[in-house]
């Protein structure tokens, strides 16, 4: 294939595994997103002034929303590590691309699709 010379600094090496982490991640929020919407309609049905299922329904809706921040954190982060193909400007041959940032990216086929993991 050749090589990349790179001035950049130093990156940890992608070791080429399937990661799935974008889907893994999506369906966590979806499911915490489902459970939050159950706990908020319970809320709402719960026509006590003051109970302590009240407050532990609160306690548990702020767990998932701190969860929920969490995930979108670790999101952005594999966003970073694997770009979007749209966010990309590719070389000739389509091996190479560059991030808006400035990152360097090499492709990688995985089965029948094709990623693009950055390598700084």
């Amino acid at each position: 294939k050749g090589r990349i010379y790179c001035t950049c600094g130093y990156f940890p090496i992608n070791d080429g595994r399937p990661s799935g982490r974008k889907e893994m991640i999506r369906e966590e929020q979806e499911m915490l997103r489902t459970s939050y919407e159950c706990l908020k309609n319970e809320e709402r049905n719960d026509i006590s002034m003051f109970s302590l299922k009240k407050i532990s329904r609160s306690k548990q809706m702020l767990e998932l929303i701190a969860k929920n921040n969490r995930l979108n954190e670790h999101m952005t982060e594999v966003r970073n590590q694997e770009p979007e193909k749209d966010l990309l400007r590719f070389s000739n041959d389509g091996a190479t691309a560059l991030t808006r940032d400035g990152g360097l990216c090499l492709k990688v086929i995985k089965g029948l699709s094709i990623e693009y993991h950055i390598l700084g």
